[in-house]
């Protein structure tokens, strides 16, 4: 099986602050059986967030907020209401429809899904299209921005935007199931960012920054999850031509598997700055063990959410240091 976390091939390079990214395919995991019913997304309106404390930029070009003053280096700020960078919206129930439309295409990766299938020699057209039109219609029941668009975009934020700030990603999901007979899977899906290998150079920062807030009668906790060299399974050897972890495990032995390193963000209904160090960061426990976290080489940043309903914002998601006062 594969682990949580359904992560598309990106290509990338960094250079100082700025990323240069190519999207080139998409991936995912099978989370057992699927529902055969849409399921429509429900929950009370978001009020919006109260009041926040904004940061302040400083002639150094620093961000002072109450006590703390950080440094960013941002991933992604939303200036245009869509994301700059490869990121991807992807869920284990919305792969499936996409597998679907690939084996009844004869593509094997590649392109955006659509509605429609080729005749090809062994299978049922007009079974392959009902099927592929009930699981598209269950997709976009329980996923806003729809799975099927691809890179994502942003919303603008409500009351006039936060301290200057006008778009921010904004998500609508659920609700998911975990799915218990097997280790470590649910049907939720990860807000996610590709590196090409060897990756970016993070050893000069403390860890990842990013502001968000959710609908109050939603889900809270998040996770942030990165990726390096003995957590990737699309990660190459140069040594050896192979991944250091393993990507396909089974339920009865996944302790090879690729084992994130990660942190959880609780989400409250106002906007607020969170950020996760490095050193804080741990693997999930129930894969491989790491001998560390590789910051000299991360492969992927990625926000996860599995089971229940979501409804959440995140925005000038970024590397930060923090300084002294």
């Amino acid at each position: 099986m594969r682990s949580f976390g359904f992560y598309p091939r990106l290509a990338s390079g960094l250079s100082g602050a700025s990323l240069l990214l190519v999207l080139s395919g998409c991936g995912g995991e099978d989370g057992g059986p699927r529902p055969t019913e849409s399921i429509v997304l429900e929950l009370p309106d978001d009020p919006g967030s109260g009041p926040v404390d904004c940061p302040v930029q400083d002639d150094d070009g620093s961000w002072v907020l109450g006590d703390d003053r950080f440094e960013f280096d941002f991933l992604e700020t939303f200036p245009y209401g869509a994301a700059e960078r490869g990121w991807y919206t992807n869920n284990a129930r919305c792969y499936q429809c996409e597998q679907l439309w690939r084996a009844c295409n004869g593509i094997e990766s590649g392109g955006n899904p659509g509605r429609s299938c080729l005749e090809i020699d062994g299978r049922d057209r007009d079974a392959d299209e009902s099927a592929l039109e009930s699981c598209w219609a269950d997709c976009e029941a329980i996923q806003s921005p729809s799975y099927f668009e691809k890179p994502v975009y942003a919303e603008s934020i409500p009351n006039g935007g936060r301290c200057g700030s006008e778009f921010a990603f904004h998500l609508q999901a659920g609700p998911f199931d975990r799915v218990l007979f097997e280790v470590n899977k649910s049907w939720g899906g990860v807000l996610g960012l590709e590196f090409a290998q060897p990756g970016v150079d993070a050893s000069s920062y403390d860890g990842i920054a990013f502001w968000g807030r959710r609908n109050p009668a939603a889900r809270n906790a998040i996770r942030l999850d990165v990726t390096d060299r003995y957590t990737n399974q699309d990660y190459v050897s140069p040594a050896t031509g192979e991944a250091l972890c393993v990507g396909e495990t089974t339920a009865d032995d996944p302790s090879e598997g690729c084992d994130k390193f990660g942190s959880d963000a609780l989400l409250g209904p106002d906007w607020q700055l969170y950020t996760l160090p490095f050193a804080e960061m741990r693997q999930g426990g129930w894969g491989m063990h790491a001998p560390n976290l590789d910051v000299w080489g991360l492969l992927s940043v990625g926000f996860s959410y599995d089971e229940g309903v979501w409804d959440f914002w995140l925005d000038d998601i970024a590397f930060y240091t923090r300084r002294p006062r």
